[in-house]
């Protein structure tokens, strides 16, 4: 079963890696920039200092949809660090829906929180495993 599952989420990762447009991660944005995408429609979040539209996924989520639509609109780092602990999978499938990062506040922060992913989580770092700050 656990085999199974590995092989499952590895084809979902590899199936809406497509879902990031090129060249978008480098784009900057603020928070409340992804506050007014905050529907079913069109769903951003934050978790750590990356910007994710994860849209496309709300319908793909193994743990339902309620879980994405919580975030849409918001800082999710905490949220998506309680649930999934830096765990691989979900955090590769992450990255693959990051359209950029957040603009630090005037205090030098990212964000609405102070919070930082756990280590191998995908909010502050790029798809090489480097921080983005």
């Amino acid at each position: 079963m656990r085999v199974r599952f590995a092989v499952i989420a590895a084809l979902l990762t590899i199936s809406i890696a497509a879902a990031a447009p090129a060249g978008a991660a480098g784009k900057v944005y603020t928070a409340a920039d992804v506050a007014k995408h905050a529907s079913r429609s069109s769903c951003w979040t934050i978790v750590g200092t990356g910007v994710y539209d994860i849209t496309t996924f709300i319908t793909r989520h193994p743990g339902g949809q309620a879980a994405v639509l919580a975030l849409c609109g918001k800082n999710g780092t905490a949220m998506f660090g309680n649930q999934h602990g830096g765990a691989r999978t979900p955090t590769a499938v992450l990255a693959s829906y990051r359209i950029g990062k957040l603009k630090a506040t005037r205090s030098g922060s990212a964000g609405v929180t102070a919070t930082r992913p756990s280590a191998g989580s995908a909010g502050g770092r790029d798809e090489h495993g480097r921080d983005d700050d």
